[in-house]
C-alpha cells in the first residue's frame, strides 16, 4: 500500500510539472513597433494625422507648406499661432502595447521642399509631445505624457527632405501599463526657407520600444 500510494504522489507532482512548464510557455519579450506618420488633404480637407504599422502610399506630403516654408512662421509660432498636428494610432494598429521602459522611443520626423525641386534653407525645427492613454485596475481611460522635445537641423538645398531625428527617455511610470492608444503632437517650424511641407510615405515615422509574448522553444 506504501508503494502505491507514494507511485501516486509521484504522478500527480510531475502533472503539476507539466502544466506549470505549459503556463510558463509564454514570456515577454522586448521588440519594437515601428509607427508611419500619415496625413491627407490641406487646409479645409486637412483629415487628422495617423500613426500605423504600414505606409499609406495616398500620403506623401501635405502640400501646406507656402506660408510655413518662409521665416515668418518662427514669428508666428513664437505668437502661439503654430496649431500642432496629431498622429493618432488607429484601432488594432500597433495596439494595445506594453512599452519597454529600458528602452528610448527614437524616430524621425520629416520636412521637404514644398517646391519640389531645391531644399530648406535654414533651421528646421520640430517640437514633438509622445502621450498614451491606458485603462487602470477600475477599466477607466487615463491620460500619461510619455516625453516631449524640441529637435532641430540644418536644412540643405541639396536636400528635397530634412529628416529631423529624435527620441523620448520613457517614464518609470509606463512600466506595467497597456497602452489602449499613442499619440504624437508634432509642431514644425524654424526660421528656413522651403522647409515646411511634412512629408510621409515612410519617410516619417515612431519606433516604438514594446515587450510581446513570445513563445518559448520546445525542448
Amino acid at each position: 500500500m506504501r508503494l502505491l500510494t507514494t507511485r501516486v504522489a509521484v504522478a500527480v507532482a510531475c502533472a503539476a510539472a507539466l502544466l506549470a512548464a505549459g503556463s510558463a510557455s509564454a514570456e515577454l519579450q522586448p521588440s519594437q513597433t515601428r509607427l508611419y506618420l500619415s496625413a491627407e488633404g490641406c487646409g479645409a480637407t486637412q483629415e487628422g494625422g495617423t500613426l500605423s504599422t504600414s505606409i499609406n502610399p495616398a500620403a506623401g506630403s501635405d502640400g501646406c507648406g507656402v506660408i510655413g516654408g518662409l521665416p515668418l512662421d518662427e514669428v508666428l509660432h513664437q505668437l502661439e499661432a503654430n496649431t500642432p498636428m496629431d498622429f493618432v494610432t488607429g484601432k488594432e494598429d500597433g495596439v494595445p502595447a506594453v512599452l519597454d521602459t529600458a528602452e528610448d522611443v527614437t524616430g524621425v520626423f520629416a520636412l521637404q521642399s514644398w517646391t519640389g525641386g531645391v531644399g530648406a534653407v535654414g533651421q528646421v525645427t520640430v517640437d514633438l509631445v509622445l502621450t498614451g492613454t491606458y485603462l487602470d485596475d477600475k477599466g477607466k481611460s487615463k491620460f500619461l505624457e510619455l516625453g516631449s522635445g524640441s529637435f532641430s537641423v540644418l536644412g540643405s538645398p541639396a536636400s528635397v527632405v530634412t529628416s529631423v531625428p529624435f527620441s523620448f527617455e520613457l517614464p518609470t511610470t509606463a512600466a506595467g501599463k497597456t497602452f489602449t492608444s499613442i499619440t504624437l503632437s508634432a509642431a514644425n517650424h524654424g526660421a528656413n526657407v522651403n522647409g515646411s511641407a511634412q512629408s510621409y510615405n515612410g519617410t516619417s515615422y515612431l519606433d516604438l520600444p514594446v515587450l510581446v509574448e513570445e513563445e518559448a522553444a520546445q525542448p
